[in-house]
């Protein structure tokens, strides 16, 4: 599916010190883990089954499935609130988008308007950091927000990749460019941990 976010998992998922990992263990178009708390009708939400009313009708009539979707629901946010207790800085909320939606756009920073978004240093770092690597980038577009799960203080950005950059959307293979955004996002875990060694320093 082009919504599916494809590599994204080895795009990010960098072995690095100080960054911790956390995956949902579903598809997203089967159970959509980062659905807000509190939203109207939060079961038939998150479990989105690409807009198909009788699937989703067919899950959501599976209280074993329904279960599931929850419980992993509360898994995925209950590991990243014990990463962030370890000292984790910010939260990359990391996905990919079809080249259609936003042709302009390699790389969509996003951010909320409340306490979890980041400064505006961090901010403009994270952006020159892609626009030095070549890529255009805008803000909030073509989606906007980023994952800060209730309970969790302390900063948030999403990262959203658009799809062409790395891999060939009709054969769903990696292409040339899938190692130099990665690069870029190993660049981008560094220079985030810089910046908060310094922040705590002061």
């Amino acid at each position: 599916d082009r919504y599916v976010d494809w590599f994204t998992d080895e795009l990010f998922g960098l072995d690095m010190p100080g960054v911790a990992i956390v995956k949902a263990n579903v598809c997203r178009l089967e159970c959509d883990v980062e659905r807000l708390e509190g939203e109207k009708d939060r079961l038939c939400n998150f479990a989105h089954i690409g807009g198909d009313n009788k699937a989703r009708d067919m899950i959501l009539g599976s209280a074993i499935v329904r279960n599931g979707c929850l419980s992993e629901w509360y898994r995925y946010r209950a590991e990243i609130l014990e990463a962030a207790q370890d000292g984790v800085a910010i939260i990359i909320d990391c996905h990919s988008f079809p080249s259609d939606i936003a042709p302009d756009v390699d790389v969509c920073i996003g951010f909320n308007d409340d306490e979890s978004k980041p400064s505006l240093q961090t901010i403009g770092q994270v952006e020159r950091i892609f626009r030095d690597a070549g890529y255009a980038v805008a803000f909030n577009r073509p989606f906007a927000n980023a994952l800060a799960p209730m309970g969790y203080i302390g900063h948030s950005l999403m990262i959203e990749v658009n799809k062409r950059v790395y891999m060939d959307e009709k054969t769903l293979q990696k292409n040339d460019g899938f190692e130099k955004m990665k690069a870029a996002i190993g660049l981008l875990y560094h220079e985030l941990q810089k910046m908060g060694d310094h922040e705590n320093e002061n």
